[in-house]
């Protein structure tokens, strides 16, 4: 076999590899059809002769504006190659889809085009997919809106039973149950719902997620404010007991110190723990101790300014621990200290409103499951002091631990 059959057979087995792998047609300078495989005909219907001599027109579905096939004309002529996804109308008037490439063929004598040959793929499939996702998308972002509208009425609905539940106290085991029912249930879910949807963040159209961030902090926030409601009523109903162990003191303050350092960080506030390394172990709940630390660090670290100061002191009194907890703030109102354990109570801060009215409440709920208190004054000269006081030993309640 001489050079040029060798050339020739090689040209025969690309074009027979190209023929099995992707929809194939060449047409002469004018358009016209003089070669059209058999992927051609068969996804267009059209046998062979019927598409010889004819240009690619017989098979426009009319989906692209006139400039489409324009601008696609005048970059082959300018011998350039074209890509781009075109719809197209089979004989029987089903649609398709192919991803086309047209690459000009160019005389070497007259530099221009002599002929095209178009190699396309079928991504129909692919499309469909697409559209699926775009409908899907649509009404997701559709689903979203009206659960945020669902959301907003149902923190409306939550700020009205608050305003009852404080005018009646006799509405309180209903309203508990109404919660439980109503609104954590289906709060959780929908939490779950969106976490989902901004695991998928990037396959959803950008507006989508942010609402979808929206809905989860406004979703998160609710259901903090029924898990207080929630927890106020089981520790008022007896439903909360503590189980005591041996305690190193300064461990647990400093456990909760470091829970907070990057809150106190972001006002450049110092929390210092003066409690003795070697103060000894106390009996207590040491979960439940540290929610009480930790409500009042926050509250602490919320009221003061840039650069201010907490202290951390205790001291044995007795049979007792004082556990106090210090700051150099603005203080409390004079007329609210009397009100400050109060439920709802929510203490002044820069004349706006803050918490929920829970947070107090639960830290004296802490402290008289330990058999001890918690009260609060303004120190002398600046800030405010919270004390909390319980027994060193053993205290005679239910469900301890040595």
């Amino acid at each position: 076999m001489n050079a040029s059959q060798q050339n020739l057979k090689e040209l025969v087995d690309v074009r027979h590899a190209l023929d099995e792998a992707a929809i194939v047609a060449v047409t002469d300078a004018k358009g016209l059809i003089i070669y059209a495989n058999e992927r051609f005909c068969e996804i267009s219907k059209y046998k062979p002769e019927e598409l010889l001599g004819q240009d690619h027109r017989i098979i426009n579905s009319g989906y692209h504006p006139k400039v489409f096939f324009k601008n696609l004309w005048e970059t082959v002529r300018a011998g350039n190659v074209w890509k781009g996804e075109v719809k197209n109308k089979a004989k029987d008037g089903s649609f398709y889809w192919v991803d086309t490439t047209i690459v000009p063929f160019i005389d070497n004598e007259t530099h221009l085009p002599y002929q095209y040959i178009a190699i396309r793929k079928d991504i129909t499939y692919l499309k469909r997919i697409e559209n699926e996702l775009r409908v899907l998308n649509e009404g997701l972002e559709s689903r979203v809106k009206e659960r945020t509208r669902e959301l907003e009425a149902s923190n409306q609905g939550l700020i009205l039973a608050l305003e009852q539940l404080r005018e009646s106290e006799q509405t309180r085991e209903t309203f508990v149950s109404a919660l439980t029912h109503d609104l954590r249930t289906p709060l959780i879910a929908e939490q779950r719902v969106l976490d989902l949807l901004i695991a998928q963040k990037a396959n959803i159209p950008a507006n989508l997620g942010d609402i979808a961030e929206r809905l989860i902090r406004n979703n998160t926030g609710l259901l903090a404010l029924v898990n207080k409601l929630l927890e106020m009523h089981q520790y008022e109903a007896g439903k909360i007991s503590i189980i005591c162990s041996h305690t190193n003191l300064y461990a647990l303050v400093q456990n909760c110190i470091d829970q907070v350092q990057s809150l106190s960080e972001q006002k450049n506030l110092k929390i210092l723990n003066s409690i003795p390394k070697d103060f000894g172990t106390v009996y207590l709940d040491a979960f439940q101790m540290e929610r009480l630390v930790m409500n009042l660090l926050g509250n602490a670290i919320q009221a003061l300014k840039d650069n201010g100061e907490i202290y951390i002191t205790a001291l044995e009194e007795q049979q007792n621990i004082v556990l106090a907890i210090s700051d150099n703030g603005p203080g409390i109102y004079i007329d609210e200290l009397p009100h400050l354990f109060d439920r709802y109570f929510v203490a002044r801060q820069s004349q706006k409103k803050i918490g929920s009215g829970f947070g107090l409440s639960i830290c004296q709920m802490i402290a008289k499951l330990h058999g001890g208190t918690i009260t609060v004054k303004n120190n002398f000269d600046a800030g405010c002091c919270f004390q909390i006081t319980f027994p060193k030993h053993t205290l005679s309640l239910s469900n301890q631990e040595d």
